[in-house]
């Protein structure tokens, strides 16, 4: 009995851990939530007992995140972008041996080499495979300089700059992956994602073709978190936690007059 009420608290506690997980990233740019299933265990058929079943307790299983689309928020940076509909972001590996990452987090900068980059300085990749860079000037036939005055992202992932005098210069086009099974791909952390047997290999190209969204630029994806549903999920789990350890308490204490 012991047993099957301990795997109530194990389920219980697990639920707590994921909605908890999900509130404190609510605010998270690019944010995915996890939730927490379980299952049901019986213990086997007793034919003598009129084929009946009997209640094991419960089993988790691990959490399954949803990539379903969070709002998108408006900002009026640049290089701030998201994703409306299928794709996530390509950033490079700052090793031969590390794999590619990937992501819905559109805050990207440019950093001291002219490479668009995350915060944290990892390169997103373009439609050729490499870190875009957007050079800060460029030098006339005349032997003059033009420096970055503007940075422009289309629908379709293309970037063009503009400088002083020279307009619109292409510059290159965002790469995009999907995969079979998004929700199979492991959190690296900084709501980053590597791929897995599972969730199958990168299918890669570019916005607006192949199945692929459009890229929204001077905006980011929010979370696709509901404080409303996760609070009442949390309170659920927590019903059934302190529910699971009175039973247990009011066990050990029948217990503990059996064997007095």
């Amino acid at each position: 009995m012991f047993s099957i009420i301990r795997s109530g608290l194990d389920t219980a506690n697990k639920e707590i851990s994921v909605v908890s997980n999900n509130i404190a990233n609510a605010n998270s740019t690019g944010f995915k939530k996890s939730r927490a299933d379980f299952e049901e265990v019986f213990s086997r058929i007793d034919e003598q007992r009129n084929a009946s079943i009997t209640g094991m307790g419960s089993r988790s299983e691990d959490p399954k995140r949803l990539h379903s689309q969070g709002s998108l928020k408006q900002t009026g940076g640049a290089l701030d972008l998201a994703i409306s509909g299928i794709g996530l972001f390509v950033l490079g590996s700052p090793g031969a041996d590390i794999l590619n990452s990937y992501t819905r987090d559109g805050s990207f900068q440019l950093d001291r080499s002219q490479t668009i980059v995350t915060t944290d300085g990892s390169p997103l990749l373009g439609a050729n495979n490499e870190p875009i860079t957007v050079p800060f000037s460029i030098q006339n036939q005349d032997g003059s300089t033009e420096y970055l005055s503007e940075v422009k992202v289309a629908a379709n992932g293309r970037i063009k700059a503009s400088y002083a005098k020279t307009k619109d210069v292409d510059i290159g086009q965002f790469l995009l992956a999907k995969f079979d099974d998004e929700s199979a791909l492991r959190s690296i952390g900084n709501n980053r994602y590597i791929a897995t047997d599972r969730s199958g290999d990168a299918l890669t190209g570019v916005a607006m073709t192949g199945g692929f969204g459009e890229v929204q630029a001077g905006s980011l994806e929010m979370s696709n978190v509901d404080i409303t549903d996760e609070l009442v999920s949390l309170i659920r789990a927590q019903q059934s936690f302190n529910g699971a350890a009175r039973i247990m308490q009011a066990e050990i204490e029948i217990a503990n007059r059996f064997t007095s």
